[in-house]
């Protein structure tokens, strides 16, 4: 069996590497709005939690929430705003173009990646708000 391998030039490599990290951020903002959705709508749920609840953390950490769904929301439009312009990188016929859409999808990146660790850094916080306030479940 002759098999033809493909051969990719590497800026063949780059475009398709930085297509599938734009599709994975873009899933990845998505679960988040989901996420954010979730323990904003769990967090006032009031019969879940102790009646002794500590009130000014779960303001604080409403707050944080909010602020990480604006930011949700910005970078979900700094996604939509570069995949129409990371489009155009095929009509590049030299790397002076093509360095400009590196450079565009290394900042949009390292935007992404700030935005991840500051959500996760909140998630866990909520954690363990939810874990140390949560009533214990009789059972009959």
């Amino acid at each position: 069996m002759n098999e033809m391998k493909n051969h990719y030039r590497d800026e063949e490599i780059l475009k398709l590497n930085m297509s599938s990290e734009l599709k994975l951020w873009q899933e990845n903002i998505s679960f988040m709005e989901q996420e954010i959705g979730f323990y904003l709508r769990l967090l006032q749920k009031s019969s879940f939690f102790k009646t002794e609840k500590n009130i000014e953390d779960l303001k604080f950490l409403v707050k944080q929430l909010q602020e990480i769904h604006e930011m949700n929301s910005l970078n979900s439009k700094l996604l939509r705003d570069y995949k129409l312009k990371a489009e155009n990188i095929r009509e590049c016929d030299d790397v002076q173009c093509e360095n400009q859409y590196v450079q565009e999808h290394l900042h949009v990146k390292n935007s992404f990646q700030k935005h991840l660790k500051k959500s996760q850094i909140v998630k866990g916080f909520v954690f363990k708000y939810i874990l140390e306030n949560m009533q214990e479940v009789q059972h009959s």
